[in-house]
């Protein structure tokens, strides 16, 4: 399987969709792998939904224009805060 490029407007949607609070998982799972084989067995899935694993929320997002089913913890956006952090503090130096 091979892995997408980093998706910031992915991260900005889950931002602005955990920012009212987590929606609800549709579904729970003990293992990635679990949840991997239920997002793929899915004939038509949605665009995204929510699920739980090992008790983290993800994000499940099937990517229509390449029919790709992907997982993504909502850890991420720590990662997305930090790197936003870290443009604007570039920004700042060189506008010294």
């Amino acid at each position: 399987m091979r892995a997408l490029r980093r998706d910031y407007a992915l991260e900005r949607f889950i931002e602005a969709v955990t920012s009212r609070g987590l929606p609800a998982p549709a579904a729970s799972f003990d293992t990635h792998a679990e949840a991997a084989a239920w997002w793929k067995s899915h004939p038509a899935p949605p665009l995204s939904v929510f699920v739980r694993i090992a008790g983290e929320h993800h994000l499940a997002v099937y990517h229509k224009k390449i029919d790709y089913r992907s997982l993504h913890p909502l850890s991420i956006l720590e990662d997305w805060r930090r790197e936003q952090e870290r443009i604007a503090e570039q920004e700042k130096a060189r506008s010294r």
